[in-house]
């Protein structure tokens, strides 16, 4: 047998078309994935725009920083963000759309797809010549033709068609044409070679095998297959490597070292690496920890971040004479400063921190300790709006506001409810005494006080989503319930509605920031909504933070413990990140009661007994708003009667309600508390199968 790798006409393009696919599939998919930004909670495109504050501070901060941007070059531009000038040209409206985010994967992709369409063009123009051998036709002659027509025939052809008749230049085309001819003379000829031809196709009888595999014919040449070869695994694992691990082929390692947020991956690793270090019983982290934290992380990217000594004084003087946090790092003193509005910090160095927050954030929620969260969330904060982590008024939340201004309102111990409580006149009241603010700026501090948001915990239901996930339709949670639903029925609403009667009072953590809202179990009376038939006024999604160079989203956090293992050390079961705007969040919302509906899952405890579950929500970035209440879970036997009841058999599944009640907000188990919760259980089962098996029998 004998194999050939040639291909001609469109055979060669149908072994590129499989070839492309298999790269083009595992390319696209990468890039889809690394494109999807999965810290954000709304995936992009459901909101047509970032919310923005719009009062005249952030419009103001809005407006410098793009004026800044506009003055930028091409390379200097953060990534992703267009340059106009030259988007006022033809190539530059290319380039801006469609080469602004150039990197490897992306090009590859595009060259990939190009390639697939003049494969594809190629298999439709080209085609595959494939020739039939007919005697009669080579010799010209009718499948009727008598032996001496034959023979005449093939004569002619001999005089005209022979080498020896035809010029030089001819007479390699001329030999091949001739053989064709005598095998046509002997197919019909000779009656043992129309046999033959007959039988195998060929007048001399059975021939070794030749078939091709559709191979272009410059890869039967072994140089160029072995160069393939080394460029494919060497050259092409070696870019490979560098890109995954640096993200970069040619370029800057030490600049390409990042994560998908933009910061380095050292001192990130470095913050991972003590967060991993601590068990649950070490103290949890304090506001200067969290600082010293998040510094860390500014250091390590401007390493020139200090404090002039004038600066130093004034932070010095609004801490009341209270010394900074003792530090070798420069930039806890230069973050405090921010917070405390006597520095203004350059904008790279504002965003690299609040990333930084927002990663220390998520490393103690990882850590699944609710210790850890307050100062995490104090410092993202403080950060963000630019209000002291650990003390400080919580009028600083509304715009134009001044030291002076605080002083006339009350000073520290009032909020922006109780500021719209006292009312109208009293606000002007207190204003008239204010110097250095316009009528605008205090018209805006008012409206943006009566949209301050208000939260409150209504209540917590809990239901078993193994047999039936329908909203409203789960069934009794027991001891064996692998999955467990924890209804949460929160208000999002304004102080506005608070004031006006058309929201039941809210708790003391929404009205003194020196108070937290008190821990009641399930028996106790909830916050009361009063249903009205006016729509309650969504919290603004626009958060106020003039001193940020960028618009940030307000939302609430909300955290779900295991309360009953004590305070700060209880585990976090599970938590989410609820925006204001999220399409979500308004599908879920009561317009007339304010109620939003969330339904968070946690994993089973399998135990027999009674939980204590703590549902615990901050508002971001105003940081006078958390409430904190804790419901009672109780975990029974159960029966076989209850599972017959509840639709565990098969009978009962067919005639389940399938038709959510309401809407909800569904926040689902992480993948890793799965896996976790799936090989604890293993285990558990492998020791006590005979026990549980006992138990069943009792109960039947």
């Amino acid at each position: 047998m004998t194999l050939r790798h040639e291909a001609s006409g469109a055979e060669q393009y149908y072994f590129y078309l499989p070839l492309l696919l298999l790269l083009i599939v595992p390319v696209a998919y990468y890039v889809a994935v690394r494109s999807a930004d999965p810290t954000d909670p709304i995936v992009k495109g459901t909101v047509l725009a970032q919310p923005k504050c719009e009062c005249s501070a952030c419009a103001a901060t809005r407006s410098e920083n793009e004026s800044l941007l506009q003055k930028l070059t091409s390379a200097e531009r953060p990534h992703g963000v267009r340059d106009p000038a030259q988007e006022a040209t033809l190539w530059g409206k290319i380039s801006q759309t469609f080469l602004s985010g150039f990197n490897v994967p992306t090009t590859l992709l595009g060259y990939l797809f190009l390639s697939l369409v003049y494969v594809v063009y190629k298999i439709f123009t080209v085609g595959t010549i494939v020739e039939i051998f007919d005697p009669h036709t080579v010799l010209g002659i009718p499948e009727s033709a008598t032996k001496s027509e034959i023979r005449k025939a093939y004569r002619a052809l001999s005089l005209t068609e022979h080498p020896d008749k035809v010029a030089s230049h001819l007479r390699k085309v001329a030999e091949g044409k001739f053989v064709t001819i005598s095998k046509a003379y002997k197919v019909l000829t000779d009656a043992t070679a129309r046999a033959n031809f007959e039988k195998y196709g060929n007048p001399d009888g059975p021939q070794a095998t030749s078939f091709g595999i559709a191979l272009p014919a410059w890869l039967s040449n072994p140089a160029i297959v072995a160069v393939l070869y080394i460029a494919l695994l060497g050259l092409g694992g070696w870019a490979v490597y560098r890109y995954f691990t640096y993200g970069t082929v040619f370029g800057d390692t030490a600049k390409a070292r990042t994560l998908e947020n933009g910061l380095q991956r050292e001192p990130v690793e470095k913050l991972a690496k003590s967060f991993s270090q601590g068990n649950m019983q070490s103290p949890c982290l304090t506001a200067d920890q969290a600082l010293g934290m998040v510094a860390g992380i500014v250091r390590a990217h401007h390493p020139a971040l200090a404090l002039e000594n004038k600066d130093a004084q004034a932070l010095t003087k609004a801490m009341d004479g209270a010394k900074a946090p003792t530090s070798s790092n420069p930039a806890a003193a230069a973050l405090l400063a921010h917070m405390h509005r006597t520095v203004a910090l350059p904008k790279d160095v504002l965003e690299t921190a609040l990333r930084a927050a927002e990663t220390a954030l998520a490393l103690a929620v990882r850590r699944g300790r609710y210790g850890d969260v307050p100062a995490c969330l104090a410092l993202y904060r403080g950060i963000a709006a630019a209000v002291p982590p650990t003390a400080g008024s919580p009028l600083l939340h509304l715009p134009h506001v001044t030291r002076a201004a605080i002083t006339k309102l009350g000073g520290n111990a009032v909020t922006p409810l109780g500021l719209v409580k006292n009312g109208r006149p009293a606000f002007d009241k207190a204003m008239n005494g204010v110097t250095g603010l316009t009528a605008t700026q205090r018209e805006e501090m008012w409206a943006a006080a009566l949209r301050a948001p208000i939260v409150q915990i209504n209540g917590c239901s809990f239901g078993d989503v193994s047999v039936n996930q329908t909203p409203g339709n789960e069934t009794q949670v027991h001891a064996e319930s692998s999955e467990i639903a924890c209804t949460v029925k929160l208000t999002f609403a304004t102080a506005e509605d608070v004031a006006a009667g058309r929201v039941g009072a809210a708790n003391a953590a929404s009205d003194s920031p020196s108070k937290k809202g008190g821990k009641k179990d399930a028996a106790a009376a909830p916050a009361t909504t009063t249903a009205t038939t006016a729509e309650l006024t969504l919290p603004s999604a626009g958060a106020h933070t003039p001193y940020f160079p960028q618009p940030q989203r307000a939302g609430v956090w909300l955290f779900v413990t295991e309360s009953s293992r004590g305070g700060k050390l209880a585990p976090i079961l599970n938590a989410a990140f609820l925006p204001f705007d999220d399409p979500a969040v308004l599908g879920a919302r009561n317009a007339q009661t304010g109620e939003v509906t969330v339904r968070v899952r946690i994993v089973g405890p399998r135990q027999v007994g009674v939980l204590s579950v703590g549902i615990n929500a901050f508002v971001i970035p105003s940081s006078h708003i958390e409430e904190s209440r804790s419901f009672k879970l109780r975990l029974d036997r159960w029966s076989k009667k209850q599972r017959l009841a509840a639709g565990v058999d098969d009978e009962a599944r067919k005639g389940a309600d399938t038709v959510g009640r309401y809407s909800v907000v569904e926040v689902v188990v992480p993948k890793e508390q799965k896996q976790q919760a799936a090989a604890a259980a293993g285990q558990a089962q492998s020791g006590e199968g005979e026990a549980e098996e006992e138990v069943t029998n009792d109960d039947e």
